[in-house]
């Protein structure tokens, strides 16, 4: 058992006033009221300091700081430096703790644990949207972190971390990107020894309705679609180690386009027609860059959007509206189970630092895109252009 006074919750906010009060609330009411809680703004232009600061005058334990706006991932890991507790956790301001899902975590937990899983499940602020979602994590205690059958579910959600194995092997959260939490998660799983889970529902994570969308809403953005290429890129580097396939002997490199990709690849046949150009622009160098592991890890068969975006042609990718992406549909809403793919080749030294150098390139490229489409057609045909320059120089 892990005391709740031995936790330290981080909840990072940035124009999140309509949510933030419920989410303390909900941290509060359900096993957290002895906890230590730890609110960084980051850079909110809605009132959302002014709710943390309102809260803490009836709790004189929780902490409330502030940055200029420098993404989760800085607000999440000055919440973790500013911890002294043996235990950590993080929860989205958006979201709300299950009830009594803290006191099920915590009473679960051992403190010599690693990391102590728990289920998630999905709500709407919309009543007429209906989610379902399946449990991943039965009881299971002090294991070895390979032997939990759905270990690869990667959101930060419902788990409860040892603040001495973070700190001790350097675990942090990637800066100035979306998609942060997978990164660090893979990390964690490469370093875990022994871990639990229980099977109790502690998270509730909510799909947000009306224009202030979360992260996971705004998938065609210039900056979620640059935070997805550093996530993938920094995810197959992590699993191309050989402490990696040591530990788990194969390479979850499906996931990252038979899923993660995916979903932006969906979100574009449903998007209006400049947001999906400016999409396709941003994403075909990536996917001229990634196309050995896309033809090893896609099926033909569920390729065609790839083909469309590795051949430059958005008439043919447009074609496939009328076929809303079912054949790169999961299976469910959650990750499905991955199974073994090919084989890792080892890098050469060219290729290891050309993998070291494209995250900050494909920002670059995110961006310049996402202006060129903004300036019409003939600055974004020279910027697809440069595609093939990539193509040569990264392949």
């Amino acid at each position: 058992m892990v005391r709740a006074e031995d936790v330290t919750v981080i909840i990072p906010a940035f124009n999140v006033a309509e949510y933030l009060h419920d989410a303390l609330r909900s941290v509060m009411d359900n096993g957290g009221a002895r906890s230590r809680l730890i609110v960084v703004d980051d850079g909110s232009t809605d009132g959302t300091l002014g709710v943390a600061l309102e809260f803490r005058v009836k709790h004189a334990d929780m902490v409330v700081v502030t940055l200029p706006n420098a993404g989760q991932g800085a607000a999440r890991n000055l919440g973790m430096r500013l911890a002294r507790t043996s235990h950590l956790m993080f929860v989205d301001a958006d979201d709300l703790i299950a009830p009594n899902g803290l006191t099920a975590l915590f009473e679960a937990a051992d403190p010599d644990d690693d990391i102590t899983f728990s289920n998630r499940r999905r709500f709407s602020d919309d009543a007429s949207v209906r989610l379902r979602d399946r449990a991943h994590y039965s009881r299971q205690s002090r294991v070895p972190v390979t032997d939990l059958p759905s270990v690869h579910i990667m959101a930060v959600h419902g788990k409860l971390f040892r603040r001495d194995f973070l700190t001790g092997k350097g675990i942090v959260f990637p800066e100035g990107m979306d998609w942060e939490d997978l990164p660090f998660s893979t990390e964690t799983l490469l370093h875990a020894d022994r871990v639990s889970s229980i099977k109790d529902v502690t998270y509730l994570w909510r799909v947000r309705a009306g224009d202030n969308r979360s992260t996971m809403q705004k998938l065609l953005t210039p900056r979620n679609l640059a935070g997805r290429m550093r996530q993938i890129e920094m995810t197959l580097a992590i699993e191309a180690s050989p402490e990696w396939r040591a530990r788990f002997g194969k390479s979850w490199r499906k996931r990252e386009f038979g899923t993660r990709m995916a979903m932006h690849l969906r979100a574009m046949l449903t998007a209006d027609e400049i947001t999906t150009r400016r999409a396709f622009g941003i994403l075909r160098p990536f996917v001229l860059a990634h196309w050995n592991v896309i033809e090893r890890t896609v099926p033909a068969k569920r390729r065609h959007l790839y083909d469309a975006l590795k051949a430059g042609d958005l008439t043919l990718f447009l074609a496939n509206r009328r076929d809303p992406l079912a054949s790169l549909a999961p299976s469910s809403a959650s990750e499905p189970v991955v199974q073994p793919a090919q084989p890792i080749r080892t890098m050469t030294p060219s290729r290891a630092a050309t993998r070291g150098i494209l995250p900050n390139l494909y920002v670059r490229v995110a961006l310049a895109v996402g202006a060129a489409a903004s300036a019409g057609a003939a600055a974004l045909t020279d910027l697809l252009d440069f595609s093939e320059w990539l193509e040569l120089a990264f392949s």
